[in-house]
């Protein structure tokens, strides 16, 4: 049964741990700090435990993000950088050049991913951010495009990130949660 979690000694040590992410970088890392939550994570992570990243979660898993000045947990070994803008696909909505990726974009299956979690891929899911990683190719498992190629799911171990919002996907991303769910236990 899902459960949200406040203080840090209230983690079973066999939970899967999902750290959500809507906010800023160095925000998102001030509260891991100010709750203990990073080093939770250290921890958690160290001892088996399965850990879950959606959207900021995900960057705020990896080393460091250009959108602030704080190190990341560090638990997936990528950097986050805002797309380049002479790459960055230019989309044009009222007169205006969109500046991030929003809205459904495919992502593909790639060469690390498990294969419970392939046949749960090559489909669209929802995209809402300005920063990716190009993840070390051993962690890539999965990716995307928004006018350049960039890593949309990267695993190490029981550690996995995504850049994407399964839980706003539809179906579809219900899916996908169940099978990394599954991976990760």
């Amino acid at each position: 049964m899902p459960q949200v979690i406040y203080e840090a000694d209230e983690v079973h040590p066999s939970a899967t741990l999902i750290v959500p992410g809507v906010g800023s970088f160095d925000r998102g890392m001030e509260r891991m700090r100010d709750t203990g939550f990073g080093e939770l994570l250290r921890v958690h992570s160290a001892q088996g435990g399965p850990i879950l990243g959606i959207c900021l979660g995900m960057q705020l898993l990896s080393k460091s993000s250009t959108e602030g000045t704080s190190s990341g947990v560090g638990l997936l070994d990528c950097k986050f950088e805002s797309f380049e803008a002479n790459k960055r696909k230019q989309a044009v909505s009222a007169g205006r050049t969109r500046d991030m990726n929003m809205g459904l974009r495919p992502v593909f299956g790639a060469g690390q991913a498990p294969s419970k979690l392939i046949s749960a891929l090559s489909k669209s899911f929802y995209f809402v951010h300005r920063f990716r990683t190009k993840a070390p190719p051993e962690l890539e498992w999965g990716t995307s495009i928004f006018g350049e190629k960039f890593s949309a799911i990267v695993g190490a171990g029981k550690t996995v990130g995504v850049q994407f919002h399964p839980e706003k996907s539809g179906r579809r991303g219900l899916d996908l949660l169940d099978a990394l769910l599954t991976v990760g236990s």
